[in-house]
């Protein structure tokens, strides 16, 4: 089972949603430790709370569940619950310091509150680590910081704006240089 879930989960990030539900469905199927099993509800959850819900409860059951808490810091983020995300990424900071997935997300939360300079320093903290992603971090924290006045919902418990979540997109692609 906990192979088909990590088939599903890398089926997802590779942009291929029905393949990482049938993936997910059928881990489900088989035998799957509790704390992957709530991971596996929050993969296949109709919703970002109820999705936000399970990922508590898998960490819950396993504090060191990396996906879980990669996810979660994501939606955490998305769905405007500040502090939570902020705390949750400092844990996830100290429970997986290789990973500089978390300290990309906190330089994303630092921008996206108005506050470049703590994303630039974040960032440069670990460029060695990051490579050439660092530098497409920057720009992209540069941007998100720019948008930061327009959140003017984004607050605890509010999800972005609709029209800054439109903008992501095209951030990004501007980033892989696709748009200029």
């Amino acid at each position: 089972g906990e192979v088909l879930l990590w088939q599903g989960d890398l089926a997802s990030m590779r942009g291929d949603p029905q393949r990482a539900i049938d993936l997910v469905q059928a881990a489900t199927a088989a035998h799957l430790s509790e704390s992957d099993q709530a991971y596996a509800d929050a993969l296949l959850a109709d919703t970002t709370p109820a999705a936000i819900g399970h990922l508590r409860r898998t960490l819950e059951l396993n504090p060191f569940h990396h996906r879980a808490s990669l996810y979660l810091s994501f939606l955490l983020l998305l769905s405007g619950e500040r502090e939570e995300c902020r705390q949750h990424l400092e844990v996830s900071q100290a429970l997986f310091p290789a990973d500089v997935n978390f300290v990309a997300a906190s330089a994303v939360l630092d921008a996206l509150e108005g506050d470049l300079e703590a994303a630039r320093q974040r960032l440069g903290e670990r460029k060695s680590e990051l490579g050439q992603a660092h530098d497409t971090l920057i720009s992209t924290c540069e941007d998100l910081s720019r948008l930061a006045p327009l959140l003017t919902d984004w607050d605890e418990g509010q999800a972005l704006d609709l029209t800054v979540l439109r903008l992501i997109p095209w951030i990004v692609l501007r980033h892989q240089g696709r748009f200029d």
